[in-house]
């Protein structure tokens, strides 16, 4: 009976950490969606890139480092859900810059009367030539730009919160997008 129990002893565990990883992915998206909440809130930024990562845990699994340095910046007024989703698909945009193992870094930091919020990757990088395009629909569909048409819609997210969308990049090294948002505390 001694292996018998080991193994019921196994199972058990195994079925606790499933357990416990699930309420995180559902704690994460109950964060990550507000579907609960008005659209246009106070709320805190790194709060939404907590529950982005953890929404995105399985594909970050085993190969991807993730990096946090926040600044414990202040909540603002935004519409979470959306900043959420250019979270999300900047993140999404990163791992398949990445494509295998790397390093993605995340960072928070008050600038001035802005909040800023930089995502990073250790990626192959965007040429020089295309960073000026990247936010221009029909340069996109001539130069086939890996990031995808969705990051015209993050700019215009973004825009919508007054706010700027920066990308730096160097090919070979990686790719960092950095938003910055008013320091507005209400409407």
């Amino acid at each position: 009976s001694g292996p018998a129990l080991q193994a019921i002893d196994g199972a058990t565990s195994a079925l606790e950490s499933a357990t416990d990883r699930l309420g995180t992915i559902l704690s994460g998206f109950k964060s990550f969606s507000h579907l609960d909440e008005a659209e246009w809130q106070i709320a805190r930024l790194e709060e939404g890139l907590d529950s982005t990562v953890a929404l995105m845990d399985s594909q970050l699994q085993g190969q991807i480092t993730v990096e946090k340095e926040y600044g414990g910046i202040p909540a603002i007024w935004c519409t979470p859900a959306r900043l959420n989703q250019v979270f999300m698909h900047l993140i999404t945009n990163a791992l398949q810059a990445m494509d295998g193992p790397g390093t993605l870094r995340l960072r928070t930091w008050v600038e001035n009367d802005r909040v800023c919020v930089g995502i990073r990757d250790s990626g192959v990088g965007i040429p020089a030539e295309q960073l000026g395009g990247l936010f221009d629909v029909a340069f996109r569909r001539r130069a086939r730009v890996k990031m995808g048409m969705g990051l015209v819609a993050d700019s215009h997210t973004v825009s919508e919160h007054d706010g700027k969308m920066h990308v730096h990049s160097k090919v070979g090294v990686g790719t960092e997008v950095i938003i910055r948002l008013p320091l507005r505390q209400r409407e």
